[in-house]
């Protein structure tokens, strides 16, 4: 019965249009990454060597930066692109503030410990989370707070 299912023409675009939903999926979440990705090389490039801020920061690191991208990783397809940028302490940050008064930044140390800060009108939140390859549920929960997705 399913053999004959497949030879259907109806079968066939139902199949073709799932193929192509799938691969449209895929290329989106694929180039967002990538210009993130190429965000995050920009920043280590200007942000890699003493003082880069001429008040003293800290270099970002090889280990840094390969704790930002695993980070990055650790995103579900669909989660809003962050805006990347360099901490004076020689860590990566990342941000989001979709709106006025609601903002989450998150600083990806070299030690991989996430530090965040939260923003949600007139409520702040900040804490310090470990961070062992997957998303924390705590940050994860401020993150579709602050975009509405995750």
């Amino acid at each position: 019965m399913i053999a004959q299912a497949r030879l259907t023409p109806e079968f066939r675009l139902l199949e073709q249009t799932q193929q192509a939903m799938r691969e449209a999926f895929a290329h989106s979440y694929t180039v967002g990454m990538q210009a993130v990705l190429d965000e995050l090389e920009q920043v280590w490039q200007e942000c890699r060597r003493k003082d880069w801020d001429g008040q003293g920061a800290r270099p970002l690191t090889g280990r840094a930066k390969e704790a930002a991208i695993e980070f990055l990783k650790a995103f579900p397809p669909g989660t809003a692109a962050p805006e990347v940028g360099a901490d004076p302490l020689g860590y990566f940050s990342f941000s989001w503030m979709p709106r006025p008064g609601w903002a989450l930044s998150v600083a990806v140390t070299p030690q991989r410990e996430l530090e965040y800060a939260v923003l949600l009108g007139s409520q702040r939140h900040c804490g310090r989370l470990p961070f062992y390859g997957e998303l924390p549920p705590e940050l994860a929960k401020w993150l579709e707070k602050v975009t509405g997705n995750v």
